[in-house]
């Protein structure tokens, strides 16, 4: 889930690698930080859909699994949880990981 706002208008993008994707595909989920270690960036080039980028929020040690944080940027409610079950171990888990917008 990727938030953006440009002038007054907000535009929510849904990411989803069920059918296609790259290697970005395989960074799990945590519900926040200290698991969550990676932020996800919307870039634009030249085209109106973005490019994924995620820069780490602090320093990753050789082999600590990469994460992020699904509904990053999603307001508050506005995410339906989904069926899967969250153990990322986090904080302020939500014990699912985040589905569809609402």
């Amino acid at each position: 889930m990727c938030r953006e706002t440009a002038s007054s208008r907000a535009l929510t993008l849904c990411i989803d690698a069920t059918a296609m994707g790259n290697v970005a595909r395989f960074i799990n989920h945590a519900c926040g930080p200290p698991a969550a270690n990676l932020a996800l960036v919307p870039v634009r080039s030249s085209s109106l859909v973005p490019h994924a980028a995620f820069f780490a929020l602090r320093d990753v040690a050789a082999g600590e699994e990469l994460a992020f944080d699904y509904a990053a940027g999603a307001q508050p409610g506005s995410v339906r949880p989904s069926a899967c079950r969250c153990s990322c171990g986090a904080p302020g888990c939500t014990g699912f990981l985040p589905g569809c917008p609402l």
